[in-house]
């Protein structure tokens, strides 16, 4: 800062250029510039013309693949101890993916380890759970990421470089796992203790060796199971996304749709933008622009996509508003965390 400011103001603008929000308006400041040079009025006819039906299907879709992530972590959770009804999973699911739309990297989805600890369930466990969830899916799509800038530009990127370095990183970290699970298991258990929020740090850091154990009984063939079952939720994603494409009577094919969409994904997780807002314009009008899509309908369609997200996340505030999130002084008893009570209470009042 220059020296000639007062000391106020320079502390002033220090707390601001170190603020997080700072940086993510790096992609509001783009989406403005993107405004500034399509035509608005075009913008607004494409937007008049969407097909309804189309629109629909892609709705359905989502859905769908909510569905199927609730399964998926089902199916993690029970292989970690958790048994919970499917339609409470379902809940929490919807409240998660909302929480995660508004969060940096979508973290703000381990909040369904708070309702599990209300429900009764161990910290750890849930944490873990909510954990691997979320790997599978960034694995998915660090995969078809480095896959489609293979194919659109076929020479080595800053971006190609990086996915490539993740899935390397990625199968080395799985092949360690597999040959030293407990130790892995105890590294994991630290990670899991920074990421916890500040109230149950010390109870995951207590609970370590239980949860050594949980993830030395994690079979391959469970680990590869839950692998297909996030490929088919990233196929839901593919045939959603195009679905919408077909809606803005954008005619490209679904193959370069498959290359597109996993790039716009990583693009929207960077955190210099407020829920992929701006970088994921541009890039799409890009993209897209390449086989003579016109910034117009590019715009629309990266709009569409933010906001049917949006209208899931509206409908995670509506779960979240019927069934929020209290602590009662029973939570904080220590037996409270190991189940039974807890849950059967719970289920009664739900």
């Amino acid at each position: 800062m220059p020296a000639w400011l007062p000391a106020r103001v320079r502390a002033a603008l220090h707390r601001v250029v170190r603020s997080r929000w700072t940086l993510r308006m790096i992609g509001v400041a783009v989406f403005a510039l993107i405004l500034l040079r399509v035509d608005l009025r075009q913008a607004w006819r494409v937007l008049a013309s969407v097909d309804p039906r189309f629109l629909a299907l892609s709705l359905a879709l989502q859905a769908l693949a909510l569905i199927v992530t609730t399964f998926r972590w089902q199916i993690i959770m029970r292989n970690l101890g958790i048994q919970i009804p499917f339609w409470r999973s379902f809940t929490y699911q919807i409240i998660g993916t909302a929480a995660g739309q508004v969060t940096p990297g979508e973290f703000g989805e381990f909040v369904k380890v708070l309702y599990h600890r209300r429900d009764g369930f161990p910290v750890p466990e849930s944490a873990l759970s909510v954990l691997i969830d979320r790997l599978y899916d960034l694995a998915v799509l660090l995969l078809f990421g480095f896959l489609s800038l293979v194919i659109l530009f076929g020479i080595p990127s800053p971006w190609t470089i990086a996915l490539s370095l993740g899935t390397v990183l990625l199968v080395v970290g799985g092949s360690l796992f597999a040959a030293h699970r407990q130790e892995s298991a105890r590294w994991i258990a630290s990670a899991l203790a920074r990421i916890t929020p500040h109230p149950y740090r010390e109870m995951v850091r207590s609970d370590a060796q239980r949860l050594v154990g949980r993830v030395g009984a994690l079979s391959p063939r469970l680990l590869l199971g839950v692998g297909f079952v996030s490929v088919a939720n990233y196929a839901l994603l593919l045939v959603r996304v195009y679905a919408l494409a077909l809606a803005v009577h954008i005619d490209v094919s679904f193959a370069y749709f498959a290359q597109l969409v996993p790039l716009l994904r990583l693009v929207g997780l960077v955190p210099i933008s407020i829920s992929g807002i701006g970088t994921r314009d541009v890039t799409a009008i890009y993209l897209l622009g390449r086989v003579g899509v016109s910034q117009e309908a590019s715009l629309v369609l990266s709009m569409l996509s933010l906001l049917t997200l949006q209208m899931q996340a509206l409908a995670g505030l509506g779960v979240w508003w019927r069934h929020p999130l209290r602590r009662s002084a029973d939570d904080a008893r220590p037996g409270a965390r190991t189940g039974g009570v807890a849950v059967r209470r719970h289920e009664r009042t739900m």
